[in-house]
């Protein structure tokens, strides 16, 4: 078996190893049902991450790991987090999220080359399974704009992860850098 090729999920941390634990666990049945990989970047100062994400290892073999060599700080730890993974989409979430089951098998049902995005829903009611067109993506935006500030509402395809952010453009947007991949 090897990993899926498709999905993998990218969490950023720092110094939250009971999270880590706590959601992994929650979610190992589906990831191991599609090989889906999980991608841990590190900011904490201490080895406790590590050895949680080295026990899981021995469990779920398709844990990824690396631990930055300081605090890079969230943005920049999450940017790296959500263009380290090579595979064709990146749900970045939370340390402390944890996808429902089914959750994963519905996002793989909408990959495609195609797309750049997939937006989740996790919080709009009444919000039904669309692809929305070009010309429609502005008035989609604002309508869901506080939605996808939430990291785990948007897994990335690869043309939006491969733009080349300068560390200066990185520094600049100093919130929400998932969604300068978006709006860029």
């Amino acid at each position: 078996m090897t990993p899926n090729p498709q999905l993998a999920l990218a969490i950023p941390t720092c110094n939250h190893p009971d999270l880590i634990q706590t959601s992994i666990t929650a979610m190992l049945p589906e990831l191991t049902q599609f090989n889906i990989p999980v991608y841990v970047s590190d900011n904490s100062t201490t080895l406790d991450t590590e050895q949680v994400v080295a026990a899981l290892q021995i469990e779920y073999p398709y844990i990824y790991y690396r631990r930055n060599k300081q605090n890079l700080g969230y943005d920049a730890n999450c940017h790296l987090a959500i263009t380290w993974p090579d595979t064709d989409f990146v749900w970045p979430i939370g340390d402390g999220m944890i996808i429902r089951p089914g959750g994963i098998a519905a996002v793989l049902r909408w990959v495609s080359p195609d797309r750049d995005f997939i937006f989740v829903n996790c919080r709009v009611p009444n919000l039904k399974n669309e692809v929305v067109n070009p010309s429609d993506i502005r008035s989609f935006l604002i309508e869901v704009t506080w939605h996808i500030t939430l990291l785990g509402a948007t897994v990335y395809g690869r043309r939006p992860r491969s733009i080349d952010i300068t560390p200066e453009q990185r520094v600049s947007w100093k919130n929400f850098i998932h969604l300068g991949l978006i709006l860029f």
